[in-house]
C-alpha cells in the first residue's frame, strides 16, 4: 500500500502541475506557498512555511524569494523574535491564489477524487489523519 501510495502521488502532481500551467497561472510550488499562507491567516513564519510543505528549506527559501521579486509575497522580521522571518501573502498573491483556485480544485477531483468510490473516503480520510498526526507528533518531540 506506501509503494501505491507514493506511486498515486508522484502521477498525480505533474498531472495538476501541467493544468495549472497549461491555464497560464502559477506553478503548483507557488500555490502550496500561497495556499499555506492563506490557511494560516495571512503569514507564517518561515519555518512553519518550511514545515508545511514538501519541498526542503533551501528550496522554500528560494521560492520565496522569487515570489517576493514578483510581489506575490512579503518578507519581514518576525516582531516577537527578531531572529525569526514572517513571510506574509501580498496582494498580488491573493490575486494569483485565487485565479488558479479553480483550475487547481477542477484538477484534484478530475486525477484523484473521481477515483475515491464513496465508501472509501472517509477511512482514507481517517487513516490519513492518523498518520498526519502521529509524524507531526513525533517530529514535534524530537525539534
Amino acid at each position: 500500500m506506501w509503494e501505491t501510495f507514493l506511486r498515486a502521488h508522484a502521477a498525480v502532481i505533474p498531472l495538476l502541475e501541467d493544468d495549472l500551467a497549461r491555464a497560464g497561472l502559477i506553478s503548483l510550488n507557488r500555490y502550496d506557498v500561497l495556499s499555506n499562507l492563506q490557511i494560516a491567516g495571512g503569514s507564517l513564519r518561515m519555518r512553519g512555511l518550511v514545515a508545511s510543505m514538501v519541498l526542503s528549506q533551501p528550496s522554500v527559501s528560494r521560492l520565496v524569494d522569487a515570489m517576493e521579486q514578483d510581489g506575490q509575497v512579503r518578507r519581514e522580521r518576525d516582531p516577537d523574535d527578531r531572529r525569526g522571518v514572517v513571510v506574509s501573502i501580498a496582494d498580488r498573491g491573493a490575486e494569483d491564489l485565487a485565479r488558479a483556485r479553480t483550475v487547481h480544485q477542477r484538477g484534484i477531483q478530475e486525477h484523484f477524487y473521481r477515483h475515491v468510490a464513496p465508501g472509501d473516503e472517509e477511512p482514507m480520510q481517517r487513516v490519513l489523519s492518523h498518520v498526519l498526526r502521529a509524524a507531526v507528533s513525533r517530529s514535534t518531540l524530537q525539534a
